[in-house]
């Protein structure tokens, strides 16, 4: 597949510069390149899910060290 590098990168063989288009093997991913459609343009990034709250939020505390329970 097509892809254009966001940042430097290694693609495994060369050092990339942010602008670099190159071919990676199909399925690859990174967090500095993205593909490119047919038409050469960047592919919108799929927006990152936020993961569901789970339970109730608790309150932060430090607990006793050894030294206090002397």
């Amino acid at each position: 597949m097509r892809v254009i590098a966001t940042g430097k990168g290694y693609d495994g063989l060369n050092v990339r510069e942010e602008g670099d288009e190159f071919e990676m093997p199909e399925g690859a991913k990174g967090s500095w390149f993205i593909p490119l459609d047919e038409d050469g343009k960047p592919e919108k990034p799929a927006k990152a899910e936020k993961p569901a709250k789970v339970g109730k939020q608790i309150k932060n505390v430090t607990l006793a060290g050894a030294d206090d329970l002397a």
